[in-house]
């Protein structure tokens, strides 16, 4: 779609009437078992580094997998649906919140900033179920995107019923499909392998 006209009134109060959701259970098998949202990136986890720069939301948590494994500090839900992947954590984390809409990103997407989530804003209309991130090749990105909470007996439904593909779920649901701005497609990149790793720690200092 194109770009949209950014309102930053508009956006702070849809914004204002969100829960951001960081998404970290997992098995993490691609990563050999290691957990992606304790992995360094400048000195700080990537868990803690996304926490912050979510801070604007007016409440943010972390879905898990056992709340046990990650820092007390941080407020957490644990999964509903342990071992559903992650739709499983979003249809927990659609049942924690308590505004209309739901911001939801990966844990290992440390790059993702502010300005990125705010495009996405930007991009919510009326009528919408879901907005999603979308890259120039065309690649869909449904772990980062908003979200509204009446979702919620669709995605567990979908689970219920055996569905555990997020864009599955969403076949059915008026969805925008946003293409993020070149300058931001970046921030979008996901780490999920030692590869990946590695190639972000060569990533020079934002």
């Amino acid at each position: 779609m194109d770009r949209p006209v950014q309102n930053c009134a508009r956006t702070d109060a849809l914004i204002e009437q969100s829960t951001a959701v960081i998404l970290a259970g997992g098995e993490a098998k691609r990563m050999g078992g290691q957990m992606k949202s304790g992995l360094l990136w400048q000195g700080e986890t990537f868990l803690t580094v996304l926490y912050r720069e979510l801070s604007p939301f007016p409440r943010r948590f972390v879905s898990v997998d056992r709340k046990e494994r990650f820092d007390p500090s941080l407020e957490t839900a644990e999964d509903l649906y342990p071992g559903c992947g992650p739709l499983g954590a979003m249809a927990t984390g659609l049942a924690q919140a308590r505004t209309p809409l739901v911001f939801f990103t990966a844990c290992d997407t440390p790059l993702l900033t502010m300005r990125l989530v705010r495009f996405l804003y930007g991009c919510w209309r009326d009528g919408l179920d879901a907005c999603i991130a979308k890259t120039g090749d065309g690649r869909s990105h449904p772990l980062c995107g908003i979200y509204r909470k009446s979702l919620e007996p669709a995605a567990r439904a979908c689970l219920e019923g055996g569905e555990r593909r997020v864009m599955r779920f969403l076949s059915g649901c008026a969805v925008c499909e946003a293409t993020v701005p070149l300058a931001l497609e970046g921030q979008l990149f996901n780490v999920n392998t030692p590869q990946a790793y590695e190639a972000l720690r060569r990533t020079p200092s934002q």
